[in-house]
């Protein structure tokens, strides 16, 4: 598991770039003056690009932020999605990761020392298996969102075909 994760998709949709703009546009989440909601996401989207969110009703730290831009196609367009953390979630389980790195050597010192301790050795697995559980929510909210997004756009995901995938989309 990737200790910063994030996800790559690329989309074929038959619907044009100003289509699938439209398409994402109805699914944004609106505020009416009775106080009901609607929408899906939140963000912001052109023809070209799109930067959103998905709007739920409670706090969730691992819901992916989505960026991608639409190109068109003959038959319709390509969209090169990228899914990931939020820029404070990055933050913590980089540091995380890095408090980790920093006991495993403290830890390694003490072993070349002659003063290894099996405790160490435990809180070091503690803390490991630890970050690498903390970001598994991630995953299961990005494949939601990519479930969504599919339907939205009535695409269809290129699972690892480079030849099909259009150099100019990645950035």
């Amino acid at each position: 598991m990737k200790p910063l994760p994030y996800r790559r998709v690329v989309i074929k949709s038959p619907l044009p770039p100003e289509d699938v703009a439209q398409a994402l546009l109805n699914s944004m989440h609106r505020s009416s003056g009775d106080g009901t909601t609607g929408g899906l996401f939140e963000g912001s989207v052109t023809h070209a690009e799109f930067r959103i969110e998905r709007v739920t009703q409670r706090q969730n730290t691992f819901i992916p932020q989505i960026r991608g831009s639409v190109v068109p196609d003959g038959s319709g367009s390509w969209i090169s999605v990228t899914l990931m953390l939020h820029p404070a979630s990055i933050i913590f389980l980089a540091g995380w990761h890095g408090t980790i790195l920093l006991l495993g050597v403290e830890i390694a010192r003490w072993a070349f020392a002659g003063r290894f301790e099996v405790d160490g050795v435990v809180l070091l697995m503690g803390a490991f298996l630890c970050g690498w559980l903390l970001p598994s929510p991630f995953f299961f909210e990005a494949r939601r969102n990519k479930r969504m997004l599919l339907q939205l756009v009535r695409g269809t995901e290129l699972a690892g075909n480079a030849r099909q995938r259009p150099p100019s989309t990645y950035r």
